[in-house]
């Protein structure tokens, strides 16, 4: 019988589609993610920040920097940093540009004639900085917390200090979070999470205000860090209730060379193992199920990394 890309029996167009019907393998979505940053280590936030900055630039008189402890107050509470429930972060966090990876490499050393240099790596490129888009509120974070941080950063250094000094400008960490929906009535799911170590903002974009019109008001600011990690978080656990298509792959490839796809009409809920028989078999995984949804009712740890709340 000649094959078809499109016979639902026997074609590689199936077994894309299932692919696609696997949690590991399905499309991500770029608009599930937030940004948590553990402002209780800025001291110099948590301080009085009127009074530094006044101290640093008394020229300017009495009547310089004004910013009140009820609007610092405010706009780092948890309320509008983080949500266990709702797994939203910063909320005036509109956009974020991660830094990328390069090594410098090339085709060093001795050729002759028609035989050429092996390749070879010399040095992994400085951290880029990390770049987030904020929203301009009324009460402005833009304003009020990271212009402020911004400038107590240039006059304090990044020094390692103690972590009671009032001069401490760093943030311990900041961790952006990239979820995934993990099926109908299920909480999502941290697919991958980014955690960088001892940053601190270093600019802010200008703003342009205008009477020609009116819109949303946003600003780029950067910041610099010590160093980052990557963890995957929830997804060896999502790919434990995936592992269908590991047994249809060597299906696939070694078992029945006349198949071709994946499972047909594959019920989700289900898992299907291979026999030695080559027959399918539906078992239930009630144990992996009960383990994923451990947190149906929402996430109650903000410290995704080591799996703690952190109180603050």
């Amino acid at each position: 019988m000649p094959l078809t890309y499109f016979n639902p029996e026997n074609s590689p167009y199936s077994y894309y589609l299932s692919l696609l019907g696997k949690w590991s393998t399905n499309v991500a979505l770029a608009s599930q993610w937030f940004i948590y940053f553990d402002f209780s280590s800025v001291n110099a936030l948590n301080s009085d920040l009127t009074y530094q900055l006044r101290n640093k630039e008394s020229t300017y008189g009495n009547g310089g920097w004004s910013i009140s402890n009820n609007a610092i107050n405010y706009l780092l509470d948890g309320g509008l940093q983080y949500s266990d429930h709702t797994m939203t972060g910063c909320v005036f966090a509109r956009q974020v540009t991660l830094p990328s990876e390069k090594i410098t490499a090339g085709n060093e050393g001795l050729d002759y004639g028609g035989f050429q240099a092996p390749a070879t790596a010399s040095n992994r490129q400085k951290y880029g900085t990390l770049n987030v888009t904020f929203l301009e509120t009324n009460a402005s974070f833009l304003d009020l917390i990271l212009r402020p941080w911004t400038v107590l950063v240039g006059y304090n250094g990044l020094v390692a200090r103690d972590k009671n000094s009032s001069k401490a400008v760093k943030c311990r960490f900041a961790d952006v979070v990239m979820l995934a929906k993990s099926g109908a009535n299920k909480p999502m799911v941290i697919r991958k999470l980014y955690r960088f170590y001892n940053l601190a903002p270093i600019s802010i974009e200008s703003e342009e205000y205008s009477y020609a019109q009116d819109g949303l008001k946003y600003s780029n600011v950067s910041f610099v860090y010590d160093g980052y990690l990557v963890q995957d978080v929830d997804t060896g656990k999502m790919i434990a209730t995936d592992n269908s298509l590991i047994k249809n792959f060597i299906n696939f490839l070694g078992i029945d060379k006349r198949k071709i796809g994946g499972n047909i009409n594959e019920n989700r809920d289900v898992d299907f193992i291979l026999t030695n028989d080559n027959k399918q078999l539906n078992t239930a995984i009630t144990d992996v199920r009960k383990e994923q949804n451990i947190n149906i009712n929402g996430y109650d740890k903000i410290d995704f990394v080591n799996q703690k709340k952190i109180i603050i």
